[in-house]
């Protein structure tokens, strides 16, 4: 710990300074997506300190995984009246808890106006209190207690806020750690900013967004609370849970339950003597350890604890929750139905409560029924106001589904590609990182007779991607655009076609404003990745993901992922000139890779397609891309026989396809790359040297690099 403590200190007294009054926008960008720690400037003297990787990726899965066996975490119910004057309950689907020795805190946002409803308190432990010194060591203050905020998914969001409660005082500090599913967090000036900074386009509200991954602290320093607002907003397509641990210092002297601690007592010499009062306990004081251990047991009247069983099945995601006792005397089945709608996890399924048969034992002695008085098993259950979580009978058969589609994913090269399309350089290990943790989920395009149709005119994919972004998510009208989306990470998003061209078609775009010119190999990065989901998944398919050289209404960058059976689900929205574009190759439909390292290279390669080759395309037979079957003119008969196909070229002739094409995409930007460095003067090292650089180096960039260096 003391070692922990002490780099954490001398990383945060060596951070670099990035102020956002000194730097231009693209380069504000890169300094928060770089992976580096830094001291961020902003305006009306607020700092705030960045460690995207304060732990690492092993260190931040055990520590979740923790949190989650020691720390209930606690739903409460709210109470809203009706018109017709009746009371309706809501089971808060943001999950909270608390880790503090000297006080309680009440529930915040109760609708009933009852303070005295305090949480159910977590004492220091030694796990706790070592993550609170190395995170004051880095945040460079103090603390005293730990706010737990559990994310069900992507849908639970905190609006426009500040911290102010009571206790912390007028500029509190507080530090921000992220468990689990990747977010945005959103920044916001109170008051129109009026700095001479030209490059920032004049005057006006400033808005910053900064990636939290797993694993990163945030900390917002001086005057963050004072001049700024801040929230987490919805993204859609976020299927897994996520912890955010805030670290706060509370001094209200109202809220102090012990006594006082010697001053002598403080480690902190810069503490004044009202935070010395309730700084935590040391680690070998008898009653945190007695403390810890009554925080055992059951929890307070008129809750439940929900425990999932021992033999849980490890691929199910499922946790301890604490919810309130519905007022009513509910049944079980309504009081399950409650729970699996807003409190489990996404994905969990359907889950069955048991009674314990007793206080030592975890397994149930019972199996409930759904048509049981929820009052009658909890007076029943040995174990007071406890219930076990069980996983339905159906969940088995979940399990082997799960298993088969794990087990029928393919290697990236193999037949599934279709023509060596998806050619990957296995780069971007965070974007990986951050889907690994948040994998995409069941391919399911929203009813277009249930949302805002996509418009043939205009930006529609910019459109889509702004609506995402907003704080507020609304229900009708522009709100509904966000169904379109599938799955988004910090960076990019995969957002349903509206008029799908195939049994499986997403628009893969990155969310921040940007052109096709302006794009680089990430984007390739998080196709490929998309499309192995779909690949174990949807093992018969094959899919392609590139840029129509076409040019259309949309100037936002975006490709196109889809599987090349090209069924539509509407068999009219597939017209001659789609097909024609996704089947006619390079020249029509660019694979990702070979442009983005087109972009690399500086060649200029265009992703549009020149007026000549697109009408010489146009009068060319249509012909079947699967069996070879020719149609001429006929594009109704080729979608009807597209529904009927069931071939695909020969596993052995694919293999083959996809062999030469990726040895073609190899050999051609390699003797590119030669040609480019000798024109940088590097021409008198000699071809066997000059490969050597590119194979060591990892490409053209890296090469230069070592070259430059020697010379």
């Amino acid at each position: 710990l003391r070692a922990a403590v002490g780099a954490a200190a001398a990383e945060a007294a060596a951070l670099p300074t990035l102020s956002w009054e000194e730097v231009t926008p693209s380069e504000w960008e890169e300094g928060l997506r770089d992976g580096k720690s830094r001291r961020i400037l902003l305006p009306w003297d607020t700092e705030l300190l960045w460690y995207p990787r304060f732990l690492e990726e092993k260190e931040s899965a055990e520590l979740e995984s923790h949190i989650y066996e020691r720390v209930p975490i606690y739903h409460p119910t709210y109470h809203f009246q009706t018109a017709g004057g009746v009371v309706e309950e809501k089971v808060n689907r943001k999950g909270q808890a608390k880790i503090c020795d000297d006080f309680n805190f009440s529930v915040q946002y109760s609708s009933r106006g009852d303070t005295a409803a305090l949480y159910e308190l977590t004492p220091f432990e030694s796990w706790s209190r070592q993550l609170l010194r190395r995170v004051e060591a880095a945040s460079e203050s103090v603390f005293n207690a730990i706010w737990l905020n559990h994310y069900r998914d992507g849908t639970v969001t905190i609006h426009w806020h500040t911290d102010s409660d009571e206790g912390l005082g007028p500029d509190p500090i507080i530090g921000s750690l992220s468990l689990g599913s990747g977010r945005d967090f959103c920044l916001k000036s109170k008051r129109p900013w009026e700095g001479a900074n030209r490059s920032r386009g004049g005057t006006g509200i400033i808005h910053i967004t900064v990636p939290l991954l797993s694993g990163s602290l945030f900390v917002m320093g001086r005057n963050s609370q004072t001049h700024w607002l801040h929230a987490v907003p919805a993204m859609e397509g976020v299927r897994t849970e996520r912890l955010n641990l805030t670290f706060r210092f509370y001094a209200h002297e109202d809220l102090v339950a012990g006594e006082a601690a010697p001053e002598e007592n403080c480690e902190k010499e810069k503490v004044s003597t009202r935070q010395r009062a309730a700084l935590p306990q040391k680690d070998d004081e008898p009653s945190t350890r007695d403390a810890a251990e009554a925080s055992k047991g059951s929890p307070g009247p008129g809750r439940v604890l929900l425990r999932p069983v021992e033999s849980w099945p490890a691929e199910i995601p499922m946790r301890p929750v604490l919810v309130d006792r519905p007022s009513s005397d509910a049944t079980v089945g309504d009081f399950t139905r409650r729970v699996v709608e807003a409190v489990l996890p996404t994905g969990a399924g359907a889950v069955r409560l048991a009674v314990p048969s007793s206080a030592e034992e975890s397994e149930g002695q019972r199996i409930l029924s759904d048509e049981e008085q929820l009052s009658a098993a909890l007076a029943g259950s040995p174990v007071p106001r406890t219930l076990l979580l069980l996983p339905a009978s159906d969940q088995s058969r979940l399990l082997a589904q799960r298993g088969a589609r794990e087990g029928s994913a393919v290697s990236p090269s193999g037949c599934w590609i279709w023509r060596g399309m998806l050619g990957h350089d296995g780069s971007c290990a965070d974007l990986q990182r951050e889907v690994a943790g948040n994998p995409p989920g069941p391919y399911s395009p929203p009813d277009p007779g249930q949302v805002v149709p996509v418009p043939d005119w205009g930006d529609w994919v910019r459109e889509v991607l702004q609506c995402s972004s907003s704080i507020q998510r609304k229900s009708k009208g522009k709100g509904q655009l966000s169904r379109y989306i599938f799955h988004q990470t910090s960076e990019f998003a995969a957002l349903y076609m509206g008029r799908p061209k195939s049994s499986v078609h997403l628009i893969v775009a990155p969310k921040r404003p940007l052109l096709r010119m302006d794009a680089g190999p990430s984007e390739t990065s998080y196709a490929h990745l998309i499309a192995r989901h779909f690949a174990g998944i949807m093992p018969g398919l094959r899919f392609a993901a590139g840029l129509r050289r076409r040019s259309g209404a949309s100037r936002q960058l975006h490709a196109h992922l889809l599987s090349m059976d090209l069924v539509a689900p509407r068999p009219m929205d597939l017209e001659r000139r789609h097909f024609l574009d996704f089947t006619g190759g390079p020249s029509h439909f660019m694979p990702l890779m070979a442009w983005a390292r087109s972009l690399m290279e500086g060649s200029g390669a265009s992703a549009q397609a020149s007026s000549a080759s697109t009408s010489l395309r146009e009068v060319e037979a249509l012909q079947c891309h699967r069996c070879g079957h020719l149609f001429g003119d006929a594009m109704q008969e080729l979608i009807l026989h597209l529904g009927r196909c069931r071939e695909w070229p020969a596993e052995s002739k694919a293999k083959n396809q996809v062999k030469d094409a990726c040895q073609a995409q190899n050999e051609e930007p390699t003797r590119r790359d030669l040609e480019f460095l000798a024109e940088m003067g590097f021409g008198g090292c000699g071809q066997q040297r000059l490969r050597s650089a590119l194979e060591a180096g990892g490409g053209l960039e890296g090469a230069i690099s070592m070259l430059v260096a020697v010379e």
